[in-house]
């Protein structure tokens, strides 16, 4: 939770400090460009009226007004000044003193706004046009000192820095306290599994925020897996001791008496015993391959499954010979082991092999994010009462049919690891008897029933 924390907060404070930053950046543009639409106002006025001050001389020369012009040009340094330029002589204001402003001679009708020193060290805004006075070209200049309102810029600059990064610090203080309160579920849930590894809780809390609830479901179906897993271990240990408690007997009094080995009826006693150790020995390793894989798993392809399958009972079922139909869509696929779903399939084509009369089909369909698998054949099906005890190990309906009752309680053992549903029914078409398993993505599914 620290670093995604960490990381947040890194990337939120930086966008931030950015868009203060670029906020600065445009305000501090704007109001220049308005401070210099309103200077270029105020000196437009002023040449306006230097203009209407300037008269022509009687020889021809020109002369400004003082009294027209305004006082402001005639106090020395003032901050304001004029120079006025007809080729043949430049009039320069009183307040400029020994200085000049150097601006470029312009034709009539053009104008430019510049920024040149000026005297004493003051920063100078120009406004330089042209204009026709009498016939004559003239270039009049009006300037102003523009280094008060640059100060004020600067010091309202540094109380927007200023307030920028106390609004900063504010926010960043804001964001922490939303951070730590928007994954405080996060820290429960870290501390609900702390309770659980020390035993106090059995399961974590599903009212999980939505964001969490999906890892949570994820958690707690692992471990409803793995406690089914350590049961399945406990009644296979407790089942494969029990079952070999009579076979280890009769070895035990048949090597009490080693004479007795030299009779044929003992001998193959003995050897009935340790035919029933290595069978009981190969169906509990048997189970354990079966409940050994992981549930889910890659995206399995369906049809190729089912057309192998087919290659392999084509041959066992030989002298039956039902007509096998792959009804799966190509390009079908669903997250499960490859080997389990062998199996499933296996299981459920073998038992349909051996009851249909000719016909046997297997289809499939994905829908709503849901798998149906269905096996059926034309064989005489099983009534309603009887289909439960199907799914019981070692229940068989007809013993006149080679099998050892094990298929359908394999596939109910495979599947209960998935999350699936197994149902038995009568098919429509064919009229024999249809097995279906549905299977749901293990992140969609809360629980199975098998």
């Amino acid at each position: 939770m620290n670093a995604i924390e960490a990381r947040l907060r890194l990337g939120l404070g930086a966008g931030l400090v950015l868009l203060l930053l670029a906020l600065g950046l445009a305000s501090g543009q704007g109001l220049r460009w308005l401070i210099e639409r309103y200077v270029e106002a105020r000196l437009e006025h002023d040449a306006d009226a230097l203009l209407a001050a300037l008269k022509i001389t009687p020889d021809g020369g020109l002369e400004v007004d003082s009294a027209r012009a305004g006082p402001v040009y005639a106090q020395v340094l003032s901050g304001h000044y004029f120079r006025i330029d007809d080729g043949r002589q430049v009039i320069r204001s009183r307040s400029l003193w020994d200085e000049d402003l150097q601006v470029p001679r312009l034709a009539v009708g053009e104008r430019r706004l510049l920024e040149r020193p000026g005297p004493a060290g003051q920063r100078l805004w120009v406004l330089v046009q042209g204009f026709d006075k009498g016939g004559a070209a003239v270039t009049l200049a009006v300037a102003e000192d523009m280094t008060p309102v640059v100060r004020a810029v600067h010091r309202l600059q540094w109380l927007y820095g200023i307030a920028a990064v106390c609004a900063l610090l504010l926010m960043l203080l804001w964001l922490r306290w939303q951070l730590r309160r928007g994954l405080a579920p996060l820290e429960a849930t870290r501390r609900a599994l702390a309770e659980w590894q020390a035993g106090a809780r059995p399961r974590l809390e599903p009212d999980a925020p939505a964001e969490v609830r999906p890892l949570v479901a994820e958690f707690n179906r692992l471990l409803d897996t793995v406690e089914a897993r350590l049961a399945a271990s406990r009644e296979a240990l407790g089942n494969l001791a029990h079952a070999l408690k009579t076979p280890l007997a009769r070895m035990r009094q048949i090597l009490d008496h080693p004479e007795r080995l030299q009779d044929p009826e003992v001998r193959e006693a003995l050897n009935t015993a340790v035919d029933r150790i290595d069978a009981l020995m190969q169906r509990e390793l048997r189970r354990a391959h079966i409940a050994g894989g992981t549930p889910g798993g890659a995206a399995v392809e369906l049809r190729p499954v089912v057309t192998d399958l087919f290659k392999v009972m084509a041959a066992v079922h030989q002298a039956r010979g039902p007509a096998l139909e792959n009804a799966v869509p190509v390009g079908l696929r669903w997250p499960m082991d490859a080997e389990d779903l062998t199996e499933v399939l296996g299981n459920l084509l073998d038992n349909a092999c051996k009851w249909a009369r000719g016909r046997v089909r297997v289809s499939a369909e994905s829908v709503d994010g849901r798998l149906s698998l269905v096996v059926e054949d034309d064989g005489p099906g099983v009534p309603p009462e009887a289909r439960e005890r199907l799914l019981a190990r070692g229940r068989r309906l007809d013993e006149t049919v080679p099998g050892h009752g094990l298929g359908l309680a394999i596939v109910r053992d495979i599947l209960a690891r998935y999350p699936a549903v197994l149902r038995l029914d009568e098919s429509p078409e064919l009229g024999g008897l249809r097995v279906q398993v549905d299977l749901t993505p293990p992140a969609a599914a809360t629980d199975s029933h098998i």
